[in-house]
Formats: structure tokens, sequence, C-alpha cells
């Protein structure tokens, strides 16, 4: 089974580890979490080193198949965000 770390868990973490109030922490993590949706939104690569870059692209419309009776289903061209792993250190 798999275990999910939330946001509040890291609220929790990072308030521990730094000594903060976890109100303050909370407050921080949605500011950060804000700025780097609205940078993606305008089109900016968002990337934190060491960890990481997010970045909005474009899926093409295509042809799909309803799984239940195998009908064709135009799917219209969206937005999505990508993440790309920063390089592992050795």
């Amino acid at each position: 089974m798999t275990k999910t770390f939330s946001k509040a868990d890291i609220a929790r973490v990072v308030a521990q580890r730094l000594g903060l109030h976890i109100g303050t922490t909370q407050e921080m993590l949605e500011a950060t979490f804000d700025e780097m949706k609205s940078h993606a939104e305008a089109g900016e690569r968002v990337n934190i080193g060491g960890f990481g870059s997010f970045v909005v692209k474009t899926r093409a419309a295509r042809t799909a198949r309803n799984p239940h009776t195998g009908d064709p289903v135009e799917v219209p061209e969206k937005q999505v965000l990508t993440f790309r792993p920063a390089k592992a250190k050795a």
C-alpha cells in the first residue's frame, strides 16, 4: 500500500524543522503554490533547483474510443501541467 505525503504533512514537517507555527507554515506553502500556479498558467517554466520543473503544455486534439461502446469520441485540445524531475545527484 502506498502512503501519501500531503501538503498538511509538508507543513507539519517544515514547521517542526524550522521551529515555526504550523499556521504560518501553511500560509507560506499556500503562497508558494499560488505563485507557482500563476506563473505556470502564464506559460512560464517553474524551475525548482534540485527538485524539478513544471511547465504547461498543450495536448493536441485527438479521437479516442469509448471503452464501453467502442464508439469514437472527439477529445478537444487542452492544457496540461507536466513535471520533469531534476537529475539525481550521484
